[in-house]
C-alpha cells in the first residue's frame, strides 16, 4: 500500500512541478507583453495565469491525503512531512526521484519568485502611468485664456468622452 501511495505523491509532485514550470514560461512571456504594454495580450495572458493557478490548487488538494497518510505511516506530522523530509524517508528509488523534483521545485522557485516581482513593479509603473493620465484628461484642459482689453476669462472646458457612446 505504501508503495502505491509513494508512486500517487510522485505523480502529483509532478504535474505540480510541470504547472510551476508552465508559470515560469507564462511569466517570462508576460514580463515581455508588460514592456510592450500590450493589454489586450495581457489580459489573455492573465486568464491563463488564472487556469493554472486553480490547477495548481487542485494538485495541493490532491498532494494533502497522500502527505497525510505518508506521515501517519511514518509517525510524523502532517505538516512536518516535506519533500525534504520524504527523501529521507522513502525508499531508495522513491527517494532519488523526490530528490531530483526538489532540486527542480528549487531552480523554478529561484527563477520565479524575482521574475514575479519584477513583473509586479512593471506593473505598478503601468498604473502609474495610467493614473497620471487619466488625471491628466480629467483636468479643466482649456485652463484660462485672454479675453480682449487684457481681462481673463475660463474657457469651456473640452469634452474628451462621447457622451453618446
Amino acid at each position: 500500500m505504501t508503495g502505491e501511495v509513494w508512486e500517487n505523491f510522485l505523480t502529483v509532485l509532478q504535474q505540480t512541478l510541470d504547472l510551476y514550470r508552465a508559470l515560469l514560461r507564462l511569466s517570462i512571456h508576460k514580463r515581455d507583453v508588460l514592456v510592450a504594454a500590450d493589454a489586450s495580450m495581457l489580459e489573455r495572458m492573465t486568464k491563463q495565469e488564472e487556469v493554472l493557478v486553480l490547477q495548481v490548487a487542485r494538485m495541493e488538494n490532491l498532494r494533502k491525503p497522500l502527505t497525510a497518510q505518508l506521515a501517519r505511516e511514518y509517525g510524523v506530522a502532517p505538516d512536518d512531512l516535506t519533500i525534504s523530509k520524504a527523501c529521507e524517508l522513502a525508499p531508495g528509488p522513491v527517494s532519488d526521484r523526490l530528490t531530483a523534483i526538489r532540486k527542480e521545485f528549487e531552480t523554478v522557485s529561484d527563477e520565479l519568485v524575482p521574475l514575479n516581482r519584477s513583473n509586479a513593479r512593471l506593473i505598478e509603473q503601468a498604473l502609474t502611468f495610467v493614473n497620471y493620465n487619466v488625471n491628466l484628461l480629467a483636468r479643466n484642459t482649456a485652463g484660462t485664456t485672454y479675453a480682449p482689453q487684457g481681462k481673463t476669462s475660463q474657457g469651456a472646458a473640452r469634452v474628451m468622452i462621447d457622451q453618446k457612446a
